[in-house]
């Protein structure tokens, strides 16, 4: 195979001039959009499989080919990042033709960004003026929707209490609605045909938009892909279970979704003191001491501090009758 420069696509110019033959050309036409793709990513696959067809060099596509030209972009030097994005477009090829591909990437899974809610705020108050803008980044945040998902979001997805489409790779996926979106849907619902699009936009539109927004809340670098993540970074901090995050967010992998809600500023410590106040022993407990009770002086003895401390005036009648009950209990 000839020696390659580490790439993801197609340069720009072969992109626009050179076109897949044979069945890459069908998948081209029929695959990639089975697989519900985003407009970027299905140009960036295209890119890659015109790389690939270059290395075929009139060769027919094989699966033993495939692994052996992954294994010589490893050798090239290409980043294990750059081999993943190769890999899935091949694998997209396969699939479709009923094969399976299988080979091993070690590539690192970064952290994504970790987004505060007082920008998330902004962001929605800043777009109030705006409704179409408003429902975009509404649809990131409150229901976890990729680029190319807000692009061919259609009427017939918006349900009574949920968002019911296909997502990446064709995996269905139920989103149930905040008020808030339900309510910014409504105008763009109304008098619409089912299969008409909400929003009405490109994929690069999109971009535009929450990078416009982001720049006038204070953070220029805020990518769409980003909002996706405060949607899972948010569910994960209510408490909701990994796997049903995974469920709501449409990953395929639950190793993905563990890294969409591995970001928040306080998890791990908090997770450590849940951990220690669930394992510390409780403290023996305290025997509760209960304080005597006063006895309080019977009658009798009443009598005679009474007569004793002459309280009893001598020249009352009762002093006598005192005197002999005194002497009488002396005496017992």
């Amino acid at each position: 195979m000839p020696k390659m420069k580490p790439r993801t696509k197609a340069p720009k110019g072969e992109q626009l001039t050179q076109q897949l033959t044979g069945e890459l050309a069908m998948y081209e036409q029929v695959g990639l959009s089975q697989h519900a793709l985003g407009e970027s990513t299905a140009y960036r696959y295209r890119g890659t499989l015109l790389l690939y067809q270059k290395a075929l060099d009139g060769h027919k596509p094989s699966l033993g080919f495939s692994r052996q030209y992954l294994g010589h972009l490893r050798k090239q030097g290409f980043s294990e990042g750059a081999i993943y994005v190769h890999r899935a477009a091949l694998r997209g090829f396969h699939q479709w033709r009923g094969e399976s591909l299988v080979f091993p990437v070690r590539r690192a899974l970064k952290q994504p960004k970790y987004v505060e809610p007082k920008l998330v705020e902004k962001l929605l108050t800043l777009s109030k003026d705006s409704p179409l803008d408003h429902l975009v980044i509404r649809l990131m945040t409150d229901a976890g929707l990729r680029r190319g998902e807000v692009v061919n979001l259609k009427v017939s997805h918006v349900g009574e209490k949920a968002l019911r489409f296909a997502g990446k790779r064709g995996r269905e996926r139920t989103v149930p609605l905040t008020s808030e979106l339900k309510r910014a849907l409504q105008p763009f619902c109304t008098g619409k045909s089912p299969a008409d699009y909400i929003i009405g936009l490109k994929d690069k539109a999109i971009y535009m938009v929450v990078k416009r927004y982001g720049k006038m809340a204070g953070d220029p670098s805020l990518k769409p892909h980003d909002l996706r993540h405060y949607f899972c970074e948010r569910l994960q901090e209510a408490g909701v279970p990994l796997r049903v995050i995974q469920e709501l967010a449409g990953h395929e992998s639950v190793e993905t979704t563990q890294v969409y809600v591995g970001v928040t500023g306080d998890h791990l410590e908090q997770a450590i003191r849940k951990m220690e106040a669930a394992t510390k022993p409780n403290p023996p407990e305290t025997p509760e001491v209960r304080p005597r009770p006063v006895r309080q002086p019977g009658p009798l003895k009443r009598i005679v501090e009474f007569v004793e401390e002459d309280v009893v005036p001598a020249s009352s009648l009762l002093k006598k009758p005192l005197l002999r009950i005194v002497e009488s209990v002396k005496e017992e």
